[in-house]
């Protein structure tokens, strides 16, 4: 099972998501157009404040892709959580065990090649003061070997927000889709990288989200 609007169980969540954001408190969404509509996978990237990003950036794909899929890579750890967890487990997330990315990122690349699209937050841990931290050099790696757009995403305001309070606000934003080539230009069509080029081309992601 993934995000995709036509499972019973999802719509639902999309539901629970909508009045949680626009009923009971009030997050101001722009760079909607920027969800692509075909039916392509994609790479969204976003910056990491809050558990809440992993409710209110699905909802807003599935309102705009309503055929397609998308799968979230999140910590082993949240799905341990009540209630989240059983939602993450539900919409097929793929975890990401400590010390065992590499798994977490076959997993992602295998997901990808199947058509389906995914979410990252590549800093590696939440932020807890809303502060945009330095992306790990995995993402520089995995955007390469995935030859897909990459869609960046801003969360502001999220991590101040609590469960059971009302009238919070947040923004969230999806900024223009960026090729491999906005990030990448190498001399050679199959010209390896190392760990520098990689973590030059997570930083370029992460400055784009930076400026959104």
């Amino acid at each position: 099972m993934s995000w995709r609007s036509s499972n019973f169980l999802e719509r639902f969540l999309v539901i629970i998501s909508r009045i949680l954001f626009f009923r009971l408190n009030r997050l101001d969404i722009t760079g909607m157009e920027n969800i692509p509509l075909d039916a392509a996978p994609r790479l969204y990237v976003s910056n990491h404040v809050s558990f809440f990003e992993t409710m209110a950036i699905p909802m807003c794909v599935v309102e705009q892709q309503k055929q397609r899929q998308l799968r979230i890579a999140a910590k082993e750890e949240l799905l341990r959580v009540p209630l989240i967890g059983a939602v993450l487990k539900a919409i097929n997330t793929i975890p990401v065990k400590r010390k065992r990315g590499a798994k977490a990122y076959r997993d992602i690349l295998e997901s990808i090649s199947r058509g389906n699209s995914v979410l990252i937050f590549p800093e590696g841990t939440r932020s807890r003061d809303g502060e945009i931290r330095r992306a790990n050099r995995g993402l520089g790696r995995l955007i390469i070997e995935a030859q897909v757009p990459v869609v960046p995403i801003r969360v502001d305001g999220l991590h101040r927000w609590r469960l059971l309070r009302f009238r919070q606000q947040a923004r969230l934003v999806f900024g223009e889709p960026l090729k491999r080539e906005d990030l990448w230009q190498p001399d050679t069509k199959d010209a390896p990288t190392d760990r520098a080029t990689e973590q030059q081309i997570a930083d370029k992601v992460m400055e784009k989200i930076r400026l959104l």
